[in-house]
């Protein structure tokens, strides 16, 4: 399906250009190519064919949706290497909020902690191009690469010395989708655990992590606190395969195209903990895959949801990529399909899923742990650098919040279960 799919996108593109593949295009083919050709030949200000294609496929795709769009050559890279679960690169978290590319601090052991990077230095220029000019996708898009492959990157170090250039081996980088995987109370055999997006490995991460905890305390799992706060999305299969880890049998989701329907059955030789008592963290920005997770397990009997509801996104993306005759390869992101939860229900549009367990919170507490989350990430010997460098930047504090409601009333909960 998938290869038709990609095959046809990229034919309808084909003739909407002005290199017309077939020998009779269809009308609307002729109207794009007359229009087309009219802003390239008698607009004001001259302007490439490429950036004229560019406008035209933006504009009709945001139309459609607000999950549907024209993915440029670096965007389609970037979402590639995020799904993965790894990608070749330099080794640092870059602070999105400033220009030019601004380091939060560099991984440990990487290319670019080796070679002296630290927090708050920037990253001016890339093999000589420089970074002003690029947006921050395609800033990023030029640090990663092939693993083991030179870069040149010019530094500008945050006390105001001299630039210097300094060559890179790009490494392995790992994106971690599932994080802070511990015993919230070992006693109770009650674990915790983070995922931040869906991914190829999202399932496998899980699963090694609650494993490692079996294995190295010698206490059974009888209860997850599984926080999806700010998970937003990602893959498809990559929600099925984490809610497999649990479901022993029956459906998992059901996705409905135009003129598909997919179902997504639990495979019985991958549950790891049938019957665990699981309590899932939501919000408003729990999304996309999450949902679809958190809907799969309370339809079974194996979840509740605590926290406040969710987003409430119900469509399928597919990205195609689409190779033209002329320039780099782009993507086209194209909602394909709904999804039905296991009871047969969809999930509401602006209202999400509803809580089991309803707390209240504030805009400024979901504020501050959707920070902590980020805090937590960052090692605990450059913490106190990145938290001075983010105050001189005028930037909000990274600080972990004492009390978590959400999570006492997930563990509350789990207490009364098991």
């Amino acid at each position: 399906m998938k290869r038709w799919e990609r095959v046809v996108v990229f034919a309808l593109i084909v003739s909407t250009w002005a290199y017309v593949a077939h020998r009779q295009p269809s009308h609307e083919a002729l109207v794009f190519d007359t229009v087309f050709g009219l802003v390239r030949d008698r607009y004001v200000e001259p302007m490439e064919s490429e950036a004229i294609l560019r406008t035209a496929l933006q504009g009709m795709l945001d139309h459609l949706d607000p999950y549907s769009g024209y993915m440029p050559p670096a965007d389609r890279t970037l979402l590639q290497d995020e799904t993965r679960g790894s990608f070749g690169g330099i080794g640092v978290v870059i602070e999105t909020a400033l220009e030019p590319l601004t380091v939060r601090f560099p991984l440990p052991g990487g290319p670019a902690e080796q070679a002296g990077i630290g927090v708050g230095d920037r990253i001016t220029a890339v093999d000589g191009t420089a970074l002003a000019i690029l947006g921050p996708g395609g800033a990023t898009g030029l640090l990663r690469g092939t693993i083991g492959e030179a870069v040149e990157v010019t530094v500008a170090p945050v006390d105001g010395s001299a630039e210097r250039q300094v060559t890179l081996t790009r490494a392995r980088v790992p994106t971690p989708s599932v994080r802070n995987v511990a015993w919230a109370d070992r006693a109770a055999g009650l674990a915790y655990a983070r995922i931040s997006s869906f991914t190829r490995t999202t399932a496998e991460e899980l699963r090694d992590g609650l494993e490692g905890l079996e294995a190295n305390s010698g206490t059974a799992l009888r209860g997850l606190a599984l926080d999806l706060r700010f998970a937003r999305g990602g893959l498809l299969d990559g929600a099925v395969d984490t809610a497999d880890l649990f479901v022993m049998d029956g459906l998992i989701v059901t996705t409905r195209g135009r003129d598909s329907e997919v179902p997504y059955g639990a495979k019985a030789d991958a549950t790891r903990w049938s019957g665990l008592k699981i309590a899932l963290l939501v919000n408003g920005q729990t999304a996309s895959a999450s949902e679809v997770l958190a809907a799969a397990l309370r339809d079974h009997g194996l979840a509740t949801l605590v926290g406040s509801h969710t987003f409430g996104k119900a469509q399928v993306q597919t990205v195609l990529q689409i190779d033209p005759q002329q320039g780099e390869p782009f993507g086209v992101r194209l909602t394909t399909a709904m999804y039905e939860t296991p009871s047969g229900a969809s999930v509401p549009a602006g209202a999400g899923l509803s809580v089991d367990v309803e707390v209240e919170t504030t805009a400024v507490a979901e504020s501050a742990r959707e920070h902590a989350f980020a805090a937590i990430e960052v090692p605990d010997a450059l913490i106190g650098q990145v938290r001075d460098f983010r105050a001189s930047s005028g930037l909000d504090e990274l600080r972990v919040p004492e009390a978590d409601p959400v999570l006492e009333a997930a563990l509350a909960d789990l207490r009364r279960r098991t």
